[in-house]
């Protein structure tokens, strides 16, 4: 495929997802549908825009967990901007999310620098700590991806998605904590430092009682997505090769192999995409491609 990142240099944006229409209810998102007035077949639900790896990379599931998460808050970053549908400085102890989000935090200092109620906390991927009692690999484990998207879902992702129950979420006692009134110094944000005046923890007994439950719930919902992809390229016949067997890969088995994780790795083998019906998708002068050895 064309280069990553003159490819995402030139378009602005390495990935994103544009939504068409949701008809899931309990996630945060309205029901509505604009796949009529843009002239889209009704079964479509968004559209995904990468560059360069962005199949075979983790940059497609992040992309399509945008479908259903994250709606449910307004989360922050290090300069308490929104974070725009990820978790930003969110803290889930079950593990941080594909979105974003860290696992571990520990308070360093309360009433920081005399200010009443203003915390200074540090975050980490790992538990592991220095003989200080700081962590000794900090991270924020990404305001919008989470280390580079090498995570499986989070269970709230998970539930928004329809792929876990509200009651397997209570049996894991999930929780979400979400900090706001965040700041942070410069020379302190590398060792993943940052600072809170607030802090609101949700169950998913908060977040059914704010929202709604999810309707479809995990008894109906689907779980095989159906994906149609287009390719441009400036190299038809190597990238076309490329692309099957990327896509062959991303649907295929639960996959680990340390920077990629397939579809099916990601989602816990939940869920699974279905990129079938390419060699009837084809244009007729490269239906040949698929016939080589």
């Amino acid at each position: 495929m064309l280069d990553t990142f003159s490819v995402s240099s030139s378009l602005g944006y390495t990935g994103v997802y544009g939504p068409v229409k949701n008809e899931v209810q309990g996630i945060g998102r309205p029901i509505y549908s604009d796949a009529e007035s843009r002239g889209y077949g009704e079964k479509l639900t968004g559209i995904i825009s990468t560059s360069g790896r962005g199949v075979v990379g983790n940059l497609f599931p992040h992309e399509l967990c945008h479908a259903w998460s994250n709606y449910l808050f307004n989360t922050y970053d290090q300069n308490n901007e929104e974070t725009g549908g990820h978790w930003g400085l969110t803290h889930m102890p079950s593990g941080g999310g594909h979105l974003g989000g860290f696992q571990y935090i520990r308070t360093v200092e309360t009433n920081s620098g005399g200010i009443a109620g203003k915390t200074k906390y540090q975050t980490s991927v790992s538990e592991n700590l220095n003989p200080d009692g700081s962590f000794r690999d900090p991270s924020f484990g990404g305001i919008s991806t989470n280390g580079g998207w090498n995570r499986q879902y989070s269970d709230i992702e998970l539930y928004s998605m329809g792929l876990k129950s509200a009651q397997e979420l209570r049996d894991a006692d999930f929780r979400i904590d979400i900090y706001t009134g965040i700041s942070s110094s410069e020379d302190e944000v590398k060792d993943a430092y940052f600072y809170a005046t607030g802090k609101t923890s949700y169950t998913i007994d908060d977040i059914i009682r704010i929202h709604g439950p999810r309707v479809p719930d995990v008894s109906s919902s689907p779980k095989t997505f159906r994906v149609l992809t287009i390719l441009f390229t400036t190299d038809a016949e190597k990238d076309n090769r490329n692309l099957i067997s990327s896509m062959a890969w991303v649907q295929g088995p639960p996959v680990n192999s340390f920077y990629d994780y397939n579809f099916r790795y990601v989602t816990h083998d939940l869920a699974s995409v279905d990129f079938s019906g390419l060699r009837n998708s084809l244009k007729p002068q490269y239906k040949h491609l698929l016939e080589e050895k």
